[in-house]
């Protein structure tokens, strides 16, 4: 018997009577993906940090330049080490990122959607889009599919954790 958990935020919403409930069943409890705060579980977490200094170095040794990134809630933990690891791996190659290509919505599909879309329509598409999320991921791919924008012949595509609809829109 054991309990696996899932938190839905890195951010400090569990109290220590929270906590206190799950440790009072004395069995095994494991994390998974985030931490929570001022608990002792063991867990297994992703490596946000370089889940995008990874692609976005790839990216950058492939000539772009222009990266745009979706960056979602700038105070969710899991942000700021996504965000961490885009701008780090500029200063690895030593360039500077543009700020305007880090693009500030909610999580939502809908949110990727319409910046992507705006982006399109005022003519400012950049060579890559880094999504940091399935649903921006989701919201970025359909607004370039609606243009018949080709991934990767006219704009190249990164997106975070694993999309099995990626084949629906070539």
């Amino acid at each position: 018997r054991g309990l696996i958990i899932t938190p839905v935020t890195g951010e400090n919403r569990y109290d220590r009577e929270y906590i206190q409930l799950f440790e009072n069943l004395n069995i095994p409890i494991v994390l998974v993906d985030r931490d929570i705060r001022n608990s002792d579980f063991t867990g297994v977490y992703f490596d946000d940090y370089a889940a995008l200094f990874k692609p976005t170095s790839l990216l950058i040794e492939n000539g772009h330049k222009d990266i745009v990134l979706f960056t979602g809630n700038p105070d969710h933990i899991v942000s700021k080490r996504r965000l961490e690891g885009y701008c780090d791996a500029f200063s690895a190659h030593q360039m500077a990122y543009n700020p305007k290509n880090l693009i500030p919505c909610d999580f939502s599909m809908e949110s990727s959607y319409n910046l992507t879309r705006k982006l399109i329509l005022d003519h400012n598409l950049p060579t890559a889009f880094i999504g940091m999320t399935n649903m921006l991921s989701l919201g970025c791919l359909k607004a370039l599919y609606e243009f018949g924008i080709s991934i990767p012949d006219e704009v190249a595509f990164v997106g975070y954790d694993r999309l099995d609809v990626q084949d629906v829109f070539n």
